[in-house]
């Protein structure tokens, strides 16, 4: 994040970045309130700046310079300064109720709780449900809360699955489902194969969505996708297939090295098997393909085999043997596209 002469914002980006890689939320939210002094705006604040220093954490664990303790604390830095930013704003009496959520399964809160400081600034009365709030919680909770619409976030791809569940969860109780995050891709396909009622393609968008749509909850459950039926052969197998899966990857590797691979070799397994569950959610083999080859170009910059990957996803084809062909087919392809 280097800075620039033509961005004022820039120092104050790389200082705000220090802070909160020192931990430090205090000075970092003190830099974000002079920002707003001087007439930034707090959308600017909030998406250009703190949303740039969050990009930049993220590109930094990718590259293998933070370890994940190291990207996670200074994550829950940036979250204690946006939360503290939003403290400075009253839950509006007379404000729509929305409520901000995390798809089932989906751990990346800050960008979600960045909308609902957003929303509460615009003068919505917005509840942030924070991470992975399960599906049967949610549907629970807004049969209990009158509310206008949930905003469900979903920042990896490997949590659609936990976002169709959301998304069923919010229609159940008769709430309407506005998508967003880069879970759900580029465009709106992958929501609408979900079942939301709409996706916003960026954080600015929701507010103007919100005010000018029309749902229709019958329609976008219609209009879900039906998934093979080796989604739910694969998930009823899941922990067998896990755990024979990362007993061939220990095998392969010398009696000194598998105790500490194991616990690596199944957090790794299991990524791969979400991927795969996503694929089938939405029933598209290219989920998988792609989180394959972003986990072997995240890998690349660590210390681990270059062809891990591949034999994550040969481990798991092993595993799942002919009982799902669908399944299989979408690791061949994964596997194909592996080289």
């Amino acid at each position: 994040m280097p800075a620039d002469s033509d961005d004022p914002a820039a120092a104050y980006r790389l200082a705000i970045l220090s802070a909160v890689l020192e931990g430090d939320s205090g000075t970092a939210f003190h830099l974000t309130r002079r920002l707003m002094d001087d007439g930034m705006t707090f959308d600017e604040v909030l998406f250009d700046v703190l949303g740039s220093v969050q990009a930049e954490l993220g590109y930094r664990w990718m590259q293998g310079d933070y370890r994940i303790a190291e990207e996670h604390a200074a994550t829950a830095a940036v979250e204690t300064v946006v939360a503290s930013l939003a403290g400075f704003f009253d839950l509006p009496e007379e404000g729509v109720p929305v409520t901000v959520a995390c798809a089932q399964g989906e751990t990346h809160a800050l960008p979600a709780r960045m909308i609902a400081a957003h929303l509460l600034y615009l003068g919505w009365r917005a509840t942030f449900l924070g991470p992975s709030v399960p599906a049967a919680d949610l549907e629970a909770y807004l049969t209990e809360t009158p509310t206008a619409a949930v905003i469900l976030s979903c920042s990896i791809a490997t949590n659609l699955t936990g976002a169709r569940a959301s998304v069923r969860a919010a229609h159940a109780a008769g709430v309407p489902v506005l998508a967003g995050g880069p879970g759900f891709g580029r465009d709106d396909r992958l929501a609408r194969a979900v079942g939301a009622d709409a996706w916003a393609a960026g954080p600015r968008e929701i507010e103007t969505i919100l005010q000018t749509w029309s749902p229709d909850i019958v329609a976008a459950e219609r209009g879900a996708v039906t998934p093979p039926p080796d989604l739910e052969a694969v998930a009823a197998r899941r922990l067998q297939i896990l755990a024979r899966a990362v007993e061939e990857l220990t095998a392969a590797v010398e009696p000194a090295a598998a105790a500490s691979l194991g616990h690596r070799n199944w957090e790794d397994v299991t990524l791969v098997s979400d991927a795969l569950t996503a694929a089938l959610t939405v029933a598209d083999p290219k989920i998988l393909s792609d989180f394959a080859r972003w986990h072997t170009e995240r890998l690349a910059e660590s210390d681990r085999a270059p062809g891990l990957v591949a034999d994550l996803l040969a481990a798991l084809r092993r595993a799942i043997g002919e009982d799902a062909p669908e399944a299989a087919r979408y690791l061949d392809e994964a596997l194909a596209a592996s080289g």
